[in-house]
């Protein structure tokens, strides 16, 4: 089992955006149906996700991302295609009819649903090998209603199956934190007297995880499997109980680890405040039910001593 850092060879989305060609959301349509490409575009790209939509594509592409097109399609977490009278008639040898034919492959023949979202604006015929597919009416959703749709099946593939459960994001940190990778890390036994005094503002554990990404003090904080109360900041700051009771279930769990290599996920954080800085930061399952099954009872122990 190898403990260390993050692979060396993972680029940082932002980064690999262009050259990679990598999406968390692909939109596929004929130019007659960009108005609608562009308002999802809009709405997706401030939750933080990459989105490729080619007539929104910086200059600097200079026509590289058309020529991955297959690449773009087969590796974004979601395509979605916006089907019409106009993009049925697409000519053979134009982008939307590659794109679809890539899209094709990938959903219908390899059978990739849950990564598909096809969006009727009109009453055209799928074509036939899309007809097994559930598509969503533009009419009966409306774009903020697609929106929804694009963002809550996004989260659902960015989440990791654990046998604890399911480890993600917590909204609306998504918009801030980056691809979960897994990862082995341990904790330091100095977690208490942290450089950064994080331990004592919020309950986080600082660890040892080696990364080339510059960050030198990284720390484990609750995914979204953990209780809201546990992992929300302001309650933290605001509730001197909750942060003691946290500490103390931390600790416990902490002592109990030891210094045995520990099995999670690593990803780059930023905040709104600071969107250029991005930070390296921990989650573990195992931890977060640990939380989960005594903070209860750690809770009523801080309670009963301020008695």
């Amino acid at each position: 089992m190898k403990f260390g850092s993050p692979d060396s060879n993972y680029v940082s989305r932002k980064q690999d955006e262009t050259m990679n060609a990598q999406f968390d959301i692909a939109i596929s349509y004929a130019t007659q149906d960009a108005w609608l490409a562009h308002d999802l575009y809009d709405l997706l790209v401030p939750y933080g996700f990459s989105v490729y939509c080619y007539t929104r594509m910086p200059d600097e592409s200079k026509g590289f991302l058309r020529e991955r097109l297959v690449d773009i399609y087969t590796t974004s977490c979601v395509n979605i295609l916006i089907w019409s009278q106009s993009y049925s008639k697409s000519p053979s040898d134009s982008f939307p009819a590659m794109e679809r034919r890539f899209i094709i492959h990938r959903h219908v023949n390899k059978g990739e649903s849950q990564s598909f979202l096809p969006i009727r604006i009109d009453q055209t015929p799928l074509d036939r090998p899309l007809e097994i597919t559930l598509a969503h009416q533009l009419q009966d959703f409306g774009v903020l209603g697609l929106e929804r749709i694009a963002v809550e099946r996004l989260r659902e593939l960015r989440k990791r199956p654990t046998d604890e459960g399911f480890v993600f994001h917590p909204p609306p940190t998504d918009k801030y934190r980056g691809e979960l990778l897994p990862c082995h890390f341990q904790i330091n036994s100095q977690f208490r007297s942290d450089p950064l005094k994080r331990w004592q503002q919020l309950g986080d554990i600082w660890t040892k995880f080696p990364n080339d990404k510059g960050t030198k003090h990284v720390y484990l904080i609750p995914s979204g499997l953990c209780a809201v109360y546990l992992r929300h900041t302001v309650r933290l700051r605001t509730q001197p109980d909750y942060l003691k009771a946290k500490r103390t279930a931390s600790a416990k769990w902490a002592e109990n680890v030891g210094s045995r290599d520990l099995s999670g996920f690593w990803f780059l954080s930023t905040s709104p405040r600071a969107p250029e800085r991005e930070v390296v930061t921990l989650y573990c399952a195992e931890y977060d039910r640990y939380l989960n099954e005594h903070f209860e009872r750690c809770l009523k122990e801080v309670r009963k001593k301020n008695s």
